[in-house]
């Protein structure tokens, strides 16, 4: 998406989508089922995604506010 920037630090890099699945035996299987994908279509699975603007989390609003002032946008 255009003029779309992402603020903050970087994912822990874990899959999100687990499904749990119960065997006859009683034992559990857990299946990674979905992979994080970002905006261009990248496809992460279990690697951090990082922002635009890497920035602690404390500074990420200022940082945003600050640039889209600065890019015209608000």
């Amino acid at each position: 998406m255009p003029r779309v920037e992402t603020f903050g630090a970087s994912t822990a890099g874990v899959a999100t989508g687990n499904e749990v699945f119960s065997l006859s035996d009683g034992a559990k299987l857990l299946v990674t089922s979905v992979v994080d994908v970002d905006r261009t279509g990248r496809v992460y699975g279990n690697v951090a995604i990082e922002p635009d603007h890497l920035v602690s989390p404390a500074d990420a609003e200022a940082v945003a506010v600050q640039w889209v002032r600065a890019n015209g946008c608000g």
